[in-house]
């Protein structure tokens, strides 16, 4: 899996280049004509395209067939939702599942960001693709350790926002108010710090979570969460590459 990534990263970048030195060569003829008027025809700008398309085809059919080898099977749709949906569950428990697999500071639970979750995952074969377009940032996994203070303020924002991607954690509102939380199957402790993993995009603070801000300390693990994604399917050979999402609310409001 990993050789493949770097190779379609090699693709990508190859793609770009192509494009831009094509680019590139057209401004330099133009920019030589030292005002001579080129006329500039239909015709002109089509050949010019096929000739790009030309020079671009063998490197986008390497690319289609790297993004569409199926990676895993799933036996419904995996959608997002709020404040409780199978793609929230799905995507937060592969990272904290993968982040304390790799990482020697163990995370309590995982918060992701609900708009971060681009689409859902399609009933049947899901496609290297599919994840791509599940996961399309190059976002990092980061390790954040929450003051009390700072976890309250998580409550409350997850709360006014109508819920996040959450994992190993259970959270219960009543009447606009947070009443209880669960970490761990443990009560959480008003008194204790607590280790998140989470994006870099919100540890910095992305989608208004400034109480990643309030933290004691932060970890950056070097793995990027659609890695970890693919990683996690890949473990799923010993399980016939069925995808399951856990369905089950962790949200009560």
């Amino acid at each position: 899996m990993g050789i493949k990534r770097i190779g379609l990263l090699g693709i990508l970048v190859l793609l770009s280049t192509l494009i831009s030195c094509s680019n590139e060569k057209q401004r330099r003829e133009v920019q030589s004509s030292s005002g001579v008027f080129i006329a500039v025809t239909t015709d002109s700008v089509h050949v010019a395209n096929a000739n790009m398309e030309a020079e671009i085809a063998p490197y986008r059919a390497k690319l289609d067939s790297v993004m569409d080898e199926i990676v895993v099977i799933s036996a419904r749709e995996i959608y997002r939702k709020k404040p409780n949906g199978p793609l929230n569950n799905l995507v937060a428990d592969i990272l904290l599942r993968e982040i304390n697999r790799h990482s020697k500071i163990k995370a309590d639970f995982c918060l992701l960001n609900y708009g971060g979750l681009r689409r859902p995952l399609p009933e049947g074969k899901i496609k290297k693709s599919n994840i791509f377009q599940l996961m399309p940032f190059e976002n990092e996994a980061v390790l954040v350790k929450l003051k009390p203070e700072a976890m309250m303020h998580l409550f409350h924002y997850i709360y006014v926002t109508h819920g996040q991607p959450i994992s190993n954690m259970e959270i219960h509102y009543k009447d606009s108010v947070f009443v209880s939380a669960k970490i761990n199957n443990m009560e959480w402790d008003s008194t204790k710090s607590y280790w998140a993993v989470t994006s870099d995009y919100t540890a910095n603070g992305g989608d208004r979570m400034y109480f990643f801000s309030e933290r004691d300390s932060i970890v950056l693990s070097g793995l990027l969460i659609r890695n970890a994604i693919f990683d996690y399917v890949d473990s799923l050979q010993e399980n016939n590459y069925i995808l399951q999402a856990d369905t089950a609310d962790r949200i009560y409001m």
